[in-house]
């Protein structure tokens, strides 16, 4: 029974989310949402506070469906899905 739950955990856990990296700019990026929604934006937003030296650091400025056309048409599994687009913050003190 303990061995099944184990086998559960990890199932649950790997159904998880990710996400891509669409675009990366000196001041921000886009990043592609795959999977669980919940899941790939707490990890996206983990990725994204590293890129801008920490989680108040940047601002998403733009969220929502977005076509797949850019990717090759043997990855495309469905033609949208769910991309932030964030921009990193001046650090203070205007460096």
């Amino acid at each position: 029974m303990q061995k099944a739950l184990s086998i559960l955990a990890l199932l649950i856990i790997g159904c998880g989310g990710g996400f891509r990296v669409v675009a990366t700019t000196p001041k921000g990026g886009e990043l592609a949402l795959e999977g669980s929604r919940e899941s790939a934006m707490a990890k996206a937003r983990e990725e994204i506070a590293k890129k801008c030296g920490g989680e108040k650091n940047y601002e998403i400025v733009e969220e929502g469906e977005a076509s797949t056309f850019d990717k090759p048409a043997g990855e495309v599994k469905d033609p949208h899905e769910w991309r932030v687009r964030y921009e990193c913050k001046a650090a203070a003190g205007g460096s």
